[in-house]
Order: C-alpha cells, then structure tokens, then sequence
C-alpha cells in the first residue's frame, strides 16, 4: 500500500512539474515574442506567471520558479526561442554590463570591525562615538559583473578622511598608507587621502589605524556604510540589491547635498 501510494504520488508531482514546464515556457515565450527590448527579465516573468490561470497556486514559489527560470533558459532546444536570457538571480546577461548605484557626492563611513560597522548603522543620534573615518565619492559608483557571480564596485576615485590622535609628517603619514605626498593633505587631528577606489579606501584606512595587521583589505563590502537622508545602510546590502534587480531601492535614500 505505501509503495502504491509513494508511486502515485510520483506520477502526480511528475505530471504537475510538466505543466509547470509548459505553463512558463509558454508564458515566457509569449513576452520574448511582444518584447521589443529583450531579454525578458526574471522579476517581469515571474509576475505575469504567477497571474496565469493555468498555474497551480501551490506551485508558485519562489523555489520553483527560480526552478523553472534557470531551467527554461538552459533548455538547448528553446534557446533559439528565448534568446540569452539573464541568471534568476543575476540581472546582468554579459560580463560588460555596468550598473549605475550612485551620483557623485555620495558618503560613506568605513568600521574597522564589525562592532564598529553595527555601532555605525545606527542614526546618528544614538552614536556616541565619533566616526573614524569618512568618505566622499567624487565619481559616479557603479558596479558590474566580478567573480563568483557577485558584482564588484568599479573604479572610484574619492576623498578619505581618516581621524587620527597625532598627525605625523606628510612623509611619513604617505609611506604607512603607500601613497603618494601628492593624494595626502593633513589637518588638525586628521589626514585626508585621495583613493582610486572603494577598495583602496578601506585599505588605506586599515594601514593607518591597524597598523598591527598583516593583510590590509578583502572586507570592503562589509566595512563600508552608506549614509542616506534617513537611513545608513551597509555596501554589502546595497550590493544585494543591485544584484536582485531590486535597485534603486527604497532602503536607501538618496543623499542631501
């Protein structure tokens, strides 16, 4: 009896994944061919399937139909249908696709730890500590395709201000970051640094304020916030969004001049 009943309930998970097969590549065959600016992208897919009276509404979720996406678009025999179509969870279809995340003027501050970048989320109100160190973009940040399916920020030339106790000679303070005199300026109890990229800005930073460390960068995402009119939120969770095909997002605010 529950071999009959195992057996059974196969043959109806089969037959319904088989409609589930024919309902979205129907579906997704319908938008490519109306389409005039493909490829269809997941998010657009998904609404329109998820209203097709065709669907079996237990078999709406997001499993299956990243599932059926991933499945559709590998399909050898109907790619000439869909054309190249984008990752479910990557909304980018080549390795040259650039994202646009910020306007130059944008600003950061950058936690040496996490019990920093956690002190740092909070509003500005409840930090009782000041901030260490603060960036200004002076570019537009974008962000494209890198390794691992993630994407990485591009190039990004921006000003750093690093709050120190002692401010040392122009010299010296350029050889502890490895910089150029010409990218420092020191002030009353801070250096400011000009840097190429994000990246450079948190390892610019460490080198002057962890001096005691051996490696010097691997954490941007994770180190850096962003702070918007009312809320700061972490690079790494702006990044998510760029990559979910969430961004702008309504996280984060744009920035008050």
């Amino acid at each position: 009896m529950a071999k009959s009943t195992h057996s059974r309930y196969f043959s109806d998970s089969l037959d319904t994944t088989a409609q589930l097969l024919c309902v979205g590549a129907r579906v997704l065959h319908d938008m490519t061919s109306s389409s005039e600016e493909p490829p269809v992208s997941f998010r657009d897919w998904v609404f329109v399937l998820r209203e097709s009276p065709e669907l079996q509404k237990t078999f709406t979720s997001d499993q299956h139909m990243i599932w059926l996406w991933e499945s559709l678009r590998a399909a050898p025999d109907l790619r000439s249908f869909f054309g190249r179509l984008p990752s479910a969870l990557n909304p980018w279809t080549s390795e040259d696709d650039i994202f646009d995340v910020f306007e130059p003027g944008e600003r950061f501050v950058i936690g040496m730890t996490e019990a920093e970048v956690a002190r740092l989320l909070k509003p500005p109100e409840l930090i009782a500590e000041a901030e260490r160190v603060c960036l200004k973009t002076q570019e537009r940040l974008q962000m494209r395709p890198g390794k691992g399916h993630r994407l990485e920020c591009c190039d990004c030339r921006s000003e750093v201000t690093i709050y120190v106790d002692k401010v040392l000679s122009l010299e010296r303070e350029a050889d502890i970051m490895r910089v150029e005199q010409d990218q420092v300026e020191l002030g009353t109890g801070y250096v400011k640094v000009l840097v190429n990229s994000l990246n450079q800005a948190y390892t610019v930073a460490s080198r002057r304020l962890e001096p005691q460390r051996r490696g010097h960068g691997g954490r941007t995402y994770g180190r850096l916030v962003h702070i918007g009119i009312n809320k700061r939120t972490c690079l790494e969770d702006i990044r998510t969004c760029v990559e979910s095909g969430s961004w702008p997002s309504l996280m984060v605010n744009e920035n008050e001049e």
